[in-house]
């Protein structure tokens, strides 16, 4: 692929989690608050592509079900490069399947490749509580969901959960997971502005 010369690293997040855990309602949530001088691109990994109305800075696109480091990453490939040389967007987010591995992914997109590109991609992960749960219940997993991620978000937390939820966290910190966090009742109390902050992805000039 050739050299992007001159211009601004696109901003590259990652949205991971299991399967129907919002990862699509969140990147839309944040997409309808997209400012309206930025370009966006969310390439859907899921079954459908949940579009809706989405503000005119904003191109949504539906990528083949499977993993995106196996399975369907020609065809990654393939669309990333076309996004890249006609679009040129400013923010680039990617919806991973379930069944994607994330940390085979991110080392994809720091190949050589798109260097000139992407800045390095973050990762945000989305776990409902059950699911963390579960992940922190078993010593011997030792999930992607979690030592990938730079931001979580952990849903179905009550306000009266609070006790509940630093137990949580605490226990997720000490599998590998990140250092900021977001405890929600479901994916649209994040407004973009505070993912931002937590990630550190804002848009800059080379």
């Amino acid at each position: 692929m050739a050299e992007s010369t001159g211009q601004a690293l696109v901003q590259t997040v990652l949205v991971m989690g299991p399967q129907a855990c919002g990862k699509s309602d969140l990147l839309l949530h944040w997409a309808r608050q997209s400012p309206p001088e930025e370009k966006w691109t969310l390439l859907f990994n899921g079954s459908t592509l949940p579009l809706g109305h989405l503000p005119e800075n904003v191109h949504a696109l539906q990528l083949a079900q499977g993993c995106l480091c196996c399975s369907s990453r020609l065809i990654l490939n393939t669309h990333l490069g076309r996004t890249l040389r006609m679009r040129r967007p400013d923010r680039l987010f990617i919806e991973i399947n379930h069944t994607s591995h994330p940390d085979k992914l991110l080392a994809f997109l720091q190949d050589a490749q798109w260097q000139q590109w992407l800045a390095k991609p973050k990762c945000v992960s989305v776990l409902p509580l059950a699911h963390a749960q579960a992940l922190l219940a078993d010593n011997e997993i030792e999930s992607p969901w979690i030592t990938c991620a730079d931001a979580m978000l952990v849903t179905g937390l009550a306000q009266a959960d609070a006790a509940q939820a630093a137990d949580v966290l605490l226990a997720l910190r000490h599998r590998g997971g990140p250092a900021q966090y977001r405890v929600n009742a479901d994916v649209s109390a994040w407004p973009w502005g505070a993912a931002e902050a937590a990630l550190g992805t804002g848009v800059r000039p080379l």
